[in-house]
């Protein structure tokens, strides 16, 4: 027996160091990741904001301005779990029943198809929900009652893994598959019970990004499927059984074999449609098949709404609002939609798609041409109509009254609905029109108008429904006069069953409404008075020079869309309209808008915005007071948030993706067209109220929904995110979610702001229809959720409307959504990736069209805001845009809880330092391999005498001496690979989570930061016969303080570990380190200080003393700042409970001289009183420039400045501080500036320094202040530095201060060290 030998270093190493290579380059990602994505991680994960408010004066004060129903996200979850249910036991539709249906409880059911055990909860992408706690058909049935054949149901269980079933990767067509994944029946090994009724599901699924495929062979050839097929040859076996042409909505084999097995060998065959899109379901009318089912998506707890429904439990009452063809290619827009359908041009780069049916979308091409053409008989093209649903009872309708005001222009139709069945139920009425037909206007033969979902209706009773229709809502689009026209002619109303029947009614009762219109009527002008605009869109001239000819009903047969494969040559004017002028054609002259107004004991919060009218003139004043970075920061950060403001105190705002649920840890609701399905507004507004209540519970304020665009098309990758194929079924559920989840201060963004119904080649995607369709099907539901459900946002799409990007179509976004329909708040931009939203100008011109936020801003975008500061035709318009988002905010939940005197505390999120901690040891470790890979290499070649190599040694190190074959790993070896990397996830994951935690103890006492000090407030209760006391926490940075003294060239250094990016480095470089305080009463606090080194540092040892007025305080000789990162990064640390008086406190920190130890801040919690830092000056509130340098200097921000700015290229300012003095006093002036990494002279930076009219020079001369060296470590922050001292007088005092124009430098602050007390003027 061979004995194993022992593993070499070299092997050992080469194993390792690639494995810790990767796992350094994943965690340097996810760290990545996770900043560009924090909002959404915040969100998900927690981000550990604290608001803390004072009592005192406001404890009788109602902050709750949106009442939370739920005190926790656990609860609202259950809520929702309800919701749900509710939802779907309304929007079930029944669509056969020979009586099979309901089953009794008492019977044994099996369940067959793949859908049994894997069912579709929702989509992929946006719209998904949470599976891992929905309740699956199984659960449901059995909670109902029933048995479940527990063989058949294992065995779909143990073999659907086997079986690969369809995946759209996000607009990536190559990495997607679209099998249907069914079980053969002839594998089939359970034990038939034939006695049993069988319950069949089939069941498919949309997602964001890809289309359902129109071409199964097609679209077998996909890389991603290509694999599939030859991995798996269950999966190699379904595609040869694919026919030509077959798609992906129709039965494959697979599933009417399984069909076919159901209707031979069980007694009963009830078959579930687990499909939010249209399928061809022909194969269900043959005999045998007893009832059918269709559920769509039912979320989380829907399958037990399904259980109920077979169980008779609850009566179906929903209604379809899609049409169901026996064959989706007869629909007239599936030869202009999908991958071979997206055409291109021969000298553009531009992927486009026709919309040829024009509005002849669904039920409006069926109907009407069934109506036109003889030879089109509706029932062999349309298995189920829009509208159509059965019950377990039966409904006797008919139209009880009705008045036409043609005066008054409203309609008022008044329908009696009586129960004749055995059981109680809903129905549903429906009201469609009729409009005269010239040919000169196209108009689908019916068109629904109104509809009403009556109560639970007991036998025998009758239910009295109510619909009101303005008369314009019957009018069509005049694409030739640009307005809204009601032909003259004989109109005529009618109550049916669904789309294309009639509903029966009593003898001498009607289903009709006539009434004649003797003149036209036109619409030139919409309810907010706006005149309406002729070729608005300018999209009806096409790709190219050859109009494009839509489907019109005078000649249904030649323009009946064919499929086009032939790619176009792009006009002169499509090209020319590619390259839109909306930022050139628009210069405005005007000013600058005002910027970074200071308005002192007077500031304007966000707080003092709440429900402040969009009109009212507050808002300039308030505007006033944001700088343009920031508008920029709140334009350009809009991913999953609206960005956090200091200026004006807004807190980080919190957005999620719907429009299911709020995304991943929130309730999984049912898809938007199980919604409509009910037929019934208050579902949707239940869905609205129930995601309002949950989102306001884990601080959500804004959600991406609801989905308005239409089902164009049955392979709509989306459709299960969308309500429907008609405009005002989807236009009335999305403005009653809106009205649901704004009455809990969750504001909806209605998207895609337009024409988003394709998901192939969305992104950039030409999108050319006519004017008519435009507006009559895709914008009419957009227009009722901002009309009538008030959503104040909206999301713009992806594609392009003709040549122009939708998110810079100034048609859309200003002329027809703000002024026609008179919106009031902000559109947001979706994934902001594409090159076409950001090249050129196309940011000025998103702005200047409408456009107010972007979805994932990154870095490359923001900084082109740096080409538009002085711009004031953008400026002004980056100010509209932060108007309309700061409004939607504070009218919005992110209000409750705040008022005027509250101050905000941010945690840095825990995931960030676990990921941090995983990044730093797992480099460090890499680092160690690395280095021992090296010395392996260097004793080996000493060994062997190599005292020199070659060139090509250098190049390529042989390890080898001799070849041998290299021996293989022995199992002992193995485990000690697996023991050790599993040491590696341990000691990472311990160090990630430890800097989490004790980052995360220390910032919970900590703002963002930027402001010296940094202040919080909060009030602890004391007896109830003392007053409240306010309780206030301070960080002060040490690279803020005044420098005592300076002994070495270099003090303060940068480090994006520390606190604030910098730190004083080596404290002993300075004799102290002095700040002054003002407090107004007596105070205790307590002390807590950071001291970053090498190793953990004991305060004692290192600070000589800390004194406060001349003081020294007791240092807790235990207190150890614990090592966070090296020399970087250590905990704050108490040392000592400190007293403050009232007036000027100074707190000066004197090191030892033997210390070299770092200091990074000190911290003042719990101070029983504010503390106010006092006679220090912000540069760039007091400086002047001329015309000339105002695009160079001005008040720049940068995060670790004193107060988050300072003064840019200040040797072009003047600087003129005012203040007044309590009294005449001696101080010291200080003076803190950055001019890069080098030491210079005062009178290299300052010409001189007036005081109240007498002037300082620099020099060694008597009365000159010394010209000392002074030292900047880089161009973002400095210490203060002593330049001299001078004269106060009681009163009013003028500091002027007169930089060389031959220096270069920025200026922060100034600082006086006295005993007097000077206030700004």
């Amino acid at each position: 027996m061979s004995k194993n030998k022992k593993m070499s270093n070299k092997l050992f190493l080469g194993i390792w160091i690639p494995v810790l290579a990767v796992t350094t380059c994943i965690v340097v990602g996810a760290n990545v990741a996770a900043g560009i994505y924090s909002a959404a991680l915040d969100f998900t994960f927690g981000k550990g904001e604290v608001i803390k408010t004072p009592l005192e004066g406001t404890e009788n004060w109602n902050k709750t301005y949106y009442s939370q129903s739920f005190d926790s996200s656990a609860k609202s979850r259950k809520n929702g779990e309800n919701k749900v249910e509710d939802i779907c036991n309304e929007g079930i539709v029944m669509l056969k029943n020979d009586g099979t249906l309901p089953l009794s409880t008492s019977s044994e059911i099996t369940l067959l198809g793949r859908g049994s055990v894997d069912p579709i909860y929702g989509g992929s992408g946006s719209g998904n929900v949470d599976t891992t706690t929905c309740a699956n058909p199984k659960s449901g049935l059995e909670k109902a009652g029933f048995s479940i054949d527990s063989g058949a149901y294992k065995f779909f269980q143990d073999n659907v893994a086997s079986f690969d079933k369809a995946n759209i990767a996000m607009d990536k067509y190559d990495q997607s598959y679209f099998f249907i994944g069914e079980i053969p029946s002839s594998k089939y090994s359970f034990t038939v019970k034939n006695s049993n009724a069988a319950i069949v599901f089939i069941s498919r699924a949309g997602g964001e990004g890809g289309d359902l495929s129109t071409d199964l062979i097609r679209d077998s050839k996909t890389s991603a499927a290509q694999k599939k097929i030859k991995d798996n040859a269950n999966t190699a076996n379904e595609v040869k059984n694919y026919t030509e042409g077959q798609h992906q909505l129709e039965l494959s084999k697979e599933e009417k074999d399984m069909i076919t097995f159901a209707k031979n060998n069980y007694s009963k065959v009830v078959v579930v449609v687990n499909s939010s899109n249209v399928m061809e379901l022909g194969a269900l009318n043959q005999k045998g098949i007893d009832s059918v089912l269709w559920i769509g998506h039912p979320g989380l707890t829907g399958n037990k709404a399904v259980a109920q429904a077979i169980s008779g439990k609850i009566n179906p009452s929903g209604k379809l609002v899609d049409t169901w063809p026996y064959d989706i290619t007869t629909s007239p827009s599936f030869a202009s939609f999908g991958p071979d359908s997206t055409l291109t041009y021969s000298n553009k780069s531009a992927n486009f798609v026709e919309y040829l049916e024009g509005i002849y979308v669904g039920y409006r091409y069926y109907v009407t041409r069934a109506n036109d053409d003889t030879n089109f008989k509706y029932e062999d093209y349309v298995q189920y109509s829009f509208g159509e649903g059965l019950s377990y009872t039966k409904f006797e309708k008919y139209i009880n009254d009705y008045t036409v005001d043609l005066v008054n222009q409203k309609i008022s139709i008044q329908v009696a609905v009586k129960n004749i069945g055995n059981v109680a139920g809903k129905e549903v009425v429906e009201i469609y029109n009729t409009a005269p037909y010239t040919s000169r206007i196209e108009k689908s033969h019916v068109e629904l108008v109104g509809f009403e979902k009556t109560n639970l209706i007991e036998p025998n009773e009758t239910f009295y429904a109510r619909i009101n229709i303005d008369l314009k809502s019957l009018a069509s689009w005049d694409n030739e006069n640009g307005y809204y026209l009601l032909e003259k002619g004989d109109y005529v109303l009618s109550l049916r069953d669904n789309a294309y029947k009639l509903s029966e009614v009593p003898q001498n009762k009607d289903n009709l409404i006539n009434f004649n219109l003797k003149e036209d009527i036109n619409y030139v002008t919409s309810d907010t008075n706006e005149k309406y605009q002729t070729r608005l869109f300018d999209v009806e001239f096409g790709p190219n020079s050859t109009p494009i000819e839509y489907l019109s009903r005078s000649n249904w047969n030649d323009t009946f869309p064919t499929k086009n494969k032939i790619n176009k040559v792009a006009s002169d004017k499509t090209i020319n309209a590619s390259k839109n002028k909306t930022y050139a054609d628009n210069q405005i002259k005007e000013d600058l808008p005002t910027q970074g107004v200071d308005y002192g004991n007077d500031k304007i919060t966000m707080a003092m915005m709440k429900n402040v009218d969009y009109n009212d003139e507050k808002w300039d004043k308030f505007l006033n007071q944001l700088s343009i970075t920031d508008m920029e920061n709140l334009v350009d950060n809009g991913g999953f948030q609206t960005a956090e403001i200091k200026s004006i105190s807004k807190r980080t705002t919190y957005d999620d993706d719907g429009p299911a649920s709020v995304q991943i840890k929130g309730t999984g609701y049912t898809s938007e067209v199980v919604v409509a399905s009910s037929w019934n507004p208050e579902c949707a507004k239940l869905l609205g109220e129930s995601l309002g209540k949950e989102g306001a519970s884990m601080g959500l304020t804004g959600w991406y929904a609801p989905g308005m665009n239409i089902h164009r098309c049955p392979t709509g990758g989306r459709n299960f995110e969308y309500y429907s194929e008609d405009p005002l079924i989807t236009g009335v559920m999305g403005a009653m979610t809106s009205i649901g989840t704004s009455k809990y201060g969750v504001y909806t963004y209605a998207k895609h702001f337009a024409l988003n119904e394709q998901e192939q080649n969305r992104i950039g995607l030409e999108v050319w229809a006519n004017e008519q369709s435009i507006r009559e099907i895709y914008l009419k539901a957009f227009e009722e959720a901002v009309v009538d459900g008030k959503a104040n946002g909206v999301m713009s799409s992806l594609n392009r409307i003709g040549c122009i990007w939708a998110g810079k179509h100034k048609g859309l976004l200003t002329n027809v959504l703000r002024k026609e329909w008179g919106f009031i708040g902000f559109v947001e931009t979706d994934s902001a990736t594409g090159t076409y939203m950001r090249e050129g100008d196309t940011r000025a011109e998103a702005i200047l069209a409408g456009n107010d936020l972007w979805l994932r801003g990154s870095n490359n975008i923001k900084e082109l805001w740096g080409d538009y500061r002085n711009n004031p035709t953008v400026c002004q318009a980056l100010r509209v845009s932060a108007k309309n988002i700061l409004y939607v905010v504070a009218h919005s939940m992110a209000m409750n809880g705040i008022d005027s005197s509250t101050k905000i505390i941010e945690i840095t999120p825990w995931y960030f330092n676990v990921m941090l901690g995983a990044e730093i040891t797992v480099g460090i470790i890499t680092g160690v391999c690395v280095t021992l890979l090296v010395l392996s290499y260097v004793i080996r070649m000493k060994k062997k005498g190599n005292k020199k190599m070659n060139n090509n040694e250098d190049n390529n190190i042989n390890f080898e001496t001799k070849k041998e074959k290299k021996p293989s790993i022995s199992p002992q070896k193995k485990k000690q690979l697996i023991i050790f990397g599993a040491a590696i996830v341990v000691v990472s994951a311990t160090i990630g989570i430890v800097a989490g935690v004790l980052t995360n103890k220390k910032d919970d006492n900590r703002t963002s930061s930027g402001n010296n000090p940094v202040s919080s407030e909060t009030s602890k209760p004391t007896s109830s016969s003392q007053e409240e006391i306010q309780y206030f926490d301070y960080i002060v940075e040490a690279e803020h303080m005044n420098v005592i003294n300076p002994k070495g060239s270099k003090i303060t250094q940068k480090a994006h570990q520390c606190s604030n990016d910098n730190m004083i480095d080596h404290i002993n470089l300075a004799e102290s380190y002095r700040i002054d305080f003002y407090s107004e009463k007596n105070a205790p606090g307590e002390f807590y200080i950071s001291l970053p080194s090498s190793a953990d540092v004991v305060v004692k040892d290192n600070i000589k003393e800390i004194k406060i007025n001349g003081k020294a305080i007791d240092i807790d000789k235990e207190a150890t700042c614990k090592i966070q990162t090296k020399w970087y990064k250590a905990t704050s640390e108490h040392i000592a409970t400190v007293n403050f008086t009232k007036g000027i406190n100074v707190i000066e920190i004197v090191p030892f001289e033997t210390s070299e130890v770092n200091f990074d801040y000190f911290e003042l919690l719990d101070v029983q009183g504010e503390l106010k830092e006092v006679n220090k000056y912000e540069a760039e509130d007091y400086f002047t420039t001329t015309e000339e340098f105002a695009e160079k200097t001005y008040g720049r921000e940068c995060g670790a400045a004193s107060n988050g700015k300072w003064v840019n290229a200040s040797q072009n300012a003047i600087f003129n501080f005012k203040f007044n003095s309590d009294k005449a006093a001696k101080a010291d002036l200080y003076a803190s500036m950055t001019f890069g990494a080098k030491s210079s002279l005062w009178s290299e930076l300052f010409e001189s320094i007036t005081v109240n009219g007498k002037v300082y020079t620099f020099g060694a001369e008597e009365g000159q202040f010394t010209d000392s060296s002074i030292s900047s470590p880089h161009w973002y922050t400095n210490s203060a530095f002593k330049m001299g001292t001078i004269d106060l007088v009681s009163g009013e005092n003028t500091i002027t201060m007169k930089p060389m124009t031959s220096a270069n430098f920025n200026f922060d602050f100034i600082d006086l060290l006295t005993d007097a007390v000077t206030k700004a003027l």
